[in-house]
Order: C-alpha cells, then structure tokens, then sequence
C-alpha cells in the first residue's frame, strides 16, 4: 500500500526502508511483538515472537515518516 499524499503537508511520499545494522551486517529493520527483554548474548531475546518487515515512507516536502508492518 502507497500512501497518496503527506498527511502532515500534502507533499509526495516516498518509500524507503529503516536500516539494522550490525557486526558487519545490513538489513531492513523488522517490527517485534512485545517489550524488548535484555540479553548478553544476543541484545534483546526474540524468542518465539512474531516479527514482520517494516515498510516505511518519507514525505519529500517536510521529511515526515510513516511506517508499516503488515
């Protein structure tokens, strides 16, 4: 799904992706069910969570971002 317009100032919205990057590594960020829980090992315990990729858009007139996980 395309936003139509900005719905802040109308401008052109854009898509575009949040990046994870980590130990040499680069990816699109993914939404995490839940609170983040600390680890030492990994970061944040993931479990059995679900988890879904993050589609964002940016307005091109004001910079404003909105973002889905669908």
């Amino acid at each position: 799904m395309r936003p139509s317009d900005c719905p802040k100032c109308q401008g052109t919205m854009e898509e575009g992706f949040l990046l994870d990057e980590s130990y040499g590594t680069r990816g699109p960020a993914d939404w995490v069910e839940g609170s983040p829980e600390k680890s030492i090992w990994t970061g944040v315990k993931l479990g059995d969570r679900m988890r879904l990729p993050i589609e964002t858009w940016r307005c091109g007139r004001c910079g404003y971002l909105e973002s889905y996980a669908r």
